[in-house]
């Protein structure tokens, strides 16, 4: 298990996500983002919308090298 906070992943708060696999983990996260209604977390959200492929896959490589990053919690 590793917990992984929204700001770690580009997002604006210190909320914490936790889970066993990267997926787990960045469900999590989509689902935070999108359901927020303040003005930082609607911005996330809407680039999340229209980032491109290559964007898209250059997130996925940021957040596996945090995934890698972060240590198993205790």
């Amino acid at each position: 298990m590793k917990t992984i906070t929204c700001r770690q992943t580009g997002g604006p708060c210190d909320m914490a996500f936790t889970g066993s696999t990267p997926k787990s983990v960045m469900d999590q996260g989509a689902q935070h983002v999108m359901a927020s209604t303040d003005p930082d977390h609607m911005k996330v959200a809407e680039q999340m919308k229209t980032m491109s492929p290559e964007d898209n896959s250059k997130w996925n490589q940021m957040f596996e090298d945090v995934w890698e990053k972060t240590a198993d919690n205790v």
